[in-house]
């Protein structure tokens, strides 16, 4: 049942795309910057001027503000593209997929005229002499920048809109001091005074700038726009350079009245062509990341039941599968000769496993934080570690330490999940992906390809593993009766409470949507789905007595194992 809804969504999802996509052709384009970073930006353009090779299509830069990404804006990028302008979306350094740190417009204007120069190699249908660019907030003052800077270069550069920019780098430090955690994104590298927009501005140049700002802006000062508009046009006479003051309006004035105006300075600076606002209608573009990443979502519901129906059907078929062999010499019981009798050297034995546990954490700790490595890596590194510290138990335990271990390792367990998650995943194969979501599920951060199952499913259970393991290596029960009925609710409350833990952690950064906080939902969902899976396979089988705890490490080795192959491939890195 979970499976068929799941699919079903899925499909009404892909349908939509379908549609959108015989309208709208949105590609992610990839370049490098002088400095070696890899960009990424975003692509609207209609099939039609896709096809053409003569350089005619007319070409709008839209640059986002702080802490947003290249979907913003999309209705106004959507209209333009059906308008018969190609539009190009960057996504700048330090935000969202791009790992680099923000250099407040010192490098960033660079990058947008990058692209300009990669429309111009790789685009044939692209004229990229009669271009526009738009910028909102701090994507206002990187847009001012590459506008001024090819102005004094090729000046393909033919019109300037800023939406609330921080056409003023010095009075926009006003927003840092009083935003602190924002300055640790940031990396200083050149002369702000000297890639400072304003400083380049004067009662002629440049031209055709309009510009916007609300009065009730309290995260980019409006003063920051007075100041670029006092330089440009002290007199109030030009003609080609226009302020227009929101009253009332915040930060993200993205109203169809801003829009049709920035659309018709384009058409007018660039096209050479009078359009009347009324005649401008504003489309909505409905296949948004917000719907994109749900639907592909219910695709990731229904591997995940396959996989999980894989290995429950084994246990049903063959229940004996889950018994776990323990090594004869392992097999006397707890009090017997190979148990220490010194209660000393009992404690210095579980001494040694916790400072192991804690120094290999530490470790781990220091790396990920010393290091800038990616959420991969960070798993990566945390599992061999955790490696490390299952031989120092191996070789320091005691007899009943390393019986534990045994209790959580089955080989034919493992290769029971392994199958079940490439089944899952073959499953999951037979589906496209949504076209954009494959590179932007969960907002341009996790790219969804097999990676994606994989990753979740091993940093998941690696943390669960962790607490049970510390559960039962240290908080052992007195005998094989006590506690039968409820350890299975202890242990699904550890799964409960370890995933959220793990996910709340990992993924924030990669689920947050400007106004689509989907983490409020997506968090919660996925640790119940964990929970509730592991919590009930496990009651089943403690109820008809054919338990073995084996299911978790199962699950680890079928995620990690994978993984490690996968996570050499550059597709699957968290970007």
């Amino acid at each position: 049942m979970f499976v068929g809804l799941s699919i079903a969504y899925f499909t009404m999802g892909a349908r939509k795309v379908d549609e959108n996509e015989s309208e709208i052709s949105m590609q992610i384009l990839r370049n490098y910057a002088d400095d070696g970073v890899q960009l990424k930006s975003l692509l609207y353009v209609t099939p039609d001027n896709e096809q053409k090779t003569d350089h005619s299509v007319p070409l709008i830069i839209c640059s986002h503000g702080m802490n947003d990404n290249f979907w913003f804006c999309e209705d106004l990028c959507y209209t333009l593209a059906k308008r018969g302008y190609a539009v190009i979306c960057p996504e700048h350094r330090g935000h969202k997929s791009n790992s680099a740190p923000s250099t407040f417009g010192n490098l960033e204007p660079y990058d947008i005229i990058g692209w300009l120069d990669y429309s111009e190699e790789n685009l044939d249908y692209i004229n990229v002499s009669n271009s526009g660019i738009l910028g909102h907030s701090m994507g206002g003052l990187f847009a001012a920048g590459a506008y001024i800077f090819e102005s004094l270069g090729e000046g393909r550069f033919k019109a300037l809109v800023s939406l609330a920019g921080a056409l003023n780098a010095t009075r926009a430090l006003d927003f840092f001091v009083s935003n602190p955690s924002i300055l640790g994104q940031l990396t200083f590298t050149d002369n702000m005074t000297e890639k400072n927009p304003i400083n380049y501005v004067t009662s002629e140049f440049p031209k055709n700038v309009l510009m916007y700002h609300g009065t009730a802006d309290t995260i980019v000062d409006i003063r920051c726009t007075y100041d670029f508009y006092g330089e440009l046009d002290p007199e109030g006479t030009r003609t080609d350079v226009e302020f227009h003051e929101l009253e009332g309006a915040p930060h993200e004035i993205f109203y169809d009245s801003v829009y049709k105006k920035a659309i018709s300075w384009f058409d007018y600076y660039i096209l050479d062509k009078n359009t009347d606002l009324n005649s401008i209608t504003i489309l909505e573009l409905d296949y948004t990341p917000k719907y994109g990443v749900l639907f592909q979502v219910y695709l990731l519901i229904a591997c995940f039941f396959v996989m999980v129906l894989f290995g429950c059907s084994t246990y049903l078929i063959k229940p004996k599968i889950y018994q776990t062999t323990l090594p004869k010499y392992l097999t006397r019981s707890f009090d017997g000769v190979h148990e220490s009798k010194i209660p000393r050297e009992t404690w210095y034995h579980k001494l040694l496993l916790i400072l192991a546990y804690l120094g290999m954490n530490g470790v781990a700790f220091l790396i990920i934080e010393l290091f800038p490595i990616y959420s991969l890596n960070d798993m990566m590194v945390t599992a061999v570690l955790s490696t490390i510290f299952v031989v120092v138990i191996y070789h320091f335990g005691s007899p009943a330490d390393k019986r534990n271990i045994y209790r959580w390792v089955n080989p034919k367990v493992a290769f029971v999940w392994i199958f079940g998650i490439v089944g899952s995943l073959t499953f999951y194969a037979i589906f496209p992906n949504l076209p954009i979501i494959e590179d932007n599920i969960l907002v341009a951060g996790v790219r969804l390809t097999w990676f994606t199952p994989f990753y979740t499913t091993a940093i998941a259970v690696q943390l669960i593993a962790n607490i049970l393991f510390i559960r039962y290596m240290f908080f052992r029960r007195k005998s094989a009766d006590e506690l039968t009925y409820i350890e299975p609710i202890l242990n699904g409350a550890l799964l409960f409470a370890g995933t959220i833990i793990l996910l709340s952690r990992d993924w924030p950064t990669y689920l947050i949507i400007p106004n689509y906080n989907i983490t409020l939902y997506f968090v919660p969902m996925l640790a119940i789905g964990f929970g509730l899976g592991f919590f009930g396979f496990n009651f089943l089988a403690r109820y008809l007595y054919k338990f073995s705890k084996t299911l978790v490490v199962g699950s680890i080795l079928s995620g990690l194992i994978p993984a490690m192959f996968v996570g050499t491939s550059f597709i699957t890195f968290i970007y």
